[in-house]
């Protein structure tokens, strides 16, 4: 290839990408304003926001049961629920995440809480935070559980059947089978993360 060809490969070759250099120097600020920088002082800000919400949170349930905070608490498990739940917009995951934080220092529950409930609780989606809940009902729940509950939540029974699956692969839940019906049942680890996170 001559230089001149080479020249005009370098030309076309700008001009195709002229877009893409565009978009990605608004973005990094290198053409008016650092849109990068103000995204993560945003998100800095919104984390910080979610923390202490959670922590609010935390300190009313703390207050509603009379407990005194335990100062002696490995900081590392606070820290721990704080990071999983600095991103957490959902408010019943948030209140999961609260209540969590509210065990981990209270005297009276401490011994109920497991490290693997943080992972637990950002592995669930909100409806699955739902349909656990509903399972604590020791109530035979007509004519499934499945039903009852998508008709009590107002959703599909997939949904439903989808949160069943999660908690079931999150051990919270497992089943009993006959040979018409599969029920799911609250685990005894799924007992414990409820009695955790228990108002």
């Amino acid at each position: 290839m001559d230089d001149e060809a080479k020249e005009l490969a370098k030309v076309g070759m700008e001009v195709a990408m002229k877009p893409f250099t565009d978009l990605v120097a608004d973005v990094i600020g290198v053409s008016g304003g650092d849109k990068l920088h103000e995204f993560r002082e945003y998100k800095k800000a919104m984390r910080a926001e979610h923390q202490a919400a959670i922590g609010a949170q935390a300190a009313k349930l703390l207050a509603a049961r009379k407990a005194t905070p335990d100062t002696d608490t490995n900081p590392g498990k606070i820290e721990e629920i704080l990071e999983a739940a600095q991103d957490e917009t959902d408010a019943g995951l948030q209140k999961l995440y609260a209540a969590l934080l509210a065990a981990v220092v209270d005297p009276s529950r401490s011994s109920l809480y497991r490290r693997e409930f943080v992972a637990i609780v950002k592995e669930m989606e909100p409806i699955d935070a739902v349909v656990l809940k509903k399972l604590r009902d020791p109530a035979q729940l007509l004519p499934t559980r499945r039903m009852y509950i998508a008709n009590e939540t107002r959703r599909q029974e997939f949904e439903i059947q989808s949160a069943f699956d999660n908690l079931e692969r999150l051990q919270l839940i497992g089943s009993a089978q006959s040979q018409t019906v599969h029920t799911p049942l609250l685990s005894m680890k799924g007992h414990q993360f409820l009695a955790t996170v228990a108002d």
